[in-house]
């Protein structure tokens, strides 16, 4: 049964290894169990608070509960998800390894198939933010999201120190989209 399959442009992989002829990232698991469990511990929380004092124990149990089962199973995806991007310039190729409970992805490609690396500033309801995504994009629409964290880079001068990694190593062009 497939709840939320990831697509490959919902992969985000963060940088584990450089060297100078190889960039090494992997998929965020430990970033991304942390993140379940502040969510459970979130979600019982406020079950408790906005449940009114006359509420039964039961109803309250029952509610913390389910919040905490949604987040154990977001947690064991998390463990069981693993993956990883490497960009090797001396094969002149990147692979790509994804295992979850629900996809299995693992291709190599070489880099005539990528198009461009492209960055931005993000932008939200509340106006633009201190991080910058950065993604890969293949010739044929892919987009796979690359950068230090779950969000990209924090800062301009590590969105461009990465950016201009990658477009060395694979020789191909960066291009800076708009504020999105």
């Amino acid at each position: 049964m497939k709840l939320f399959p990831p697509s490959t442009t919902q992969l985000v992989f963060v940088l584990n290894e450089e060297r100078g002829y190889r960039l090494a990232f992997v998929y965020p698991w430990k970033r991304l169990l942390l993140l379940a469990l502040a969510f459970a511990a979130i979600g019982v929380a406020l079950l408790h608070l906005a449940l009114p004092e006359t509420t039964g124990r039961h109803l309250l149990l029952f509610a913390g509960g389910g919040s905490c089962l949604v987040a154990a199973l977001f947690a064991m995806t998390a463990l069981a998800s693993q993956g990883e991007l490497v960009i090797d310039a001396i094969a002149r190729a990147v692979r790509l390894r994804f295992d979850s409970p629900w996809r299995q992805l693992s291709w190599v490609k070489p880099f005539d198939d990528f198009q461009q690396v492209q960055f931005y500033q993000v932008v939200d309801g509340h106006g633009l933010h201190n991080h910058w995504r950065i993604e890969l994009l293949l010739k044929d629409g892919t987009i796979i999201k690359l950068g230090y964290g779950l969000l990209g880079a924090f800062r301009r001068s590590a969105a461009d120190y990465l950016t201009t990694k990658v477009s060395d190593l694979m020789r191909i062009p960066v291009v800076q989209l708009e504020k999105q």
